[in-house]
């Protein structure tokens, strides 16, 4: 069924009841991993809630967090072939923050010598939301030296 539901674009939000009550709700966690299992494979969220006040703002959150774009990461033109950037993964559960795998290599000949590049994060549209500046050193010659002293 869950994968039914992938297949046909359904996104699961689950709202659920984390307070403890007369029986202790023996089989909770149990059914919270069935909730984050069908969430997980559908793109979708789930939200703990401990009253039933807190059902509406658990829905508008799990919405906000459900059709939050998903920035891309790449590099400036001429240094694609430099940097190979993973799609992006949700971290943590406000849906806000993401996470990236990126993978440097210089391609066979390059020179001697420092190499600056952004990696630019940005949405389908477009438009920028960061950078973040790369800096590869080749050669003994370009290293960082630090004067390291060893005492006698």
């Amino acid at each position: 069924m869950v994968d039914q539901l992938a297949h046909d674009q359904i996104q699961v939000l689950a709202v659920y009841d984390t307070t403890f009550g007369q029986r202790d709700k023996a089989y909770l966690k149990q059914a919270i991993h069935g909730f984050e299992y069908a969430a997980s494979r559908t793109g979708g969220t789930t939200r703990p809630i401990s009253t039933a006040e807190e059902v509406a703002e658990g829905i508008r959150a799990g919405l906000r967090e459900v059709y939050r774009p998903v920035p891309r990461l790449d590099a400036t033109q001429g240094y694609a072939a430099w940097a190979q950037c993973s799609s992006a993964r949700k971290i943590g559960t406000g849906g806000h923050r993401f996470a990236f795998d990126v993978a440097l290599a210089t391609p066979s000949g390059t020179k001697d010598g420092v190499y600056c590049f952004p990696l630019i994060a940005h949405l389908e549209d477009g438009s920028e939301i960061g950078r973040s500046q790369v800096i590869i050193r080749i050669g003994l010659a370009n290293l960082d030296w630090r004067p390291i002293l060893v005492p006698l």
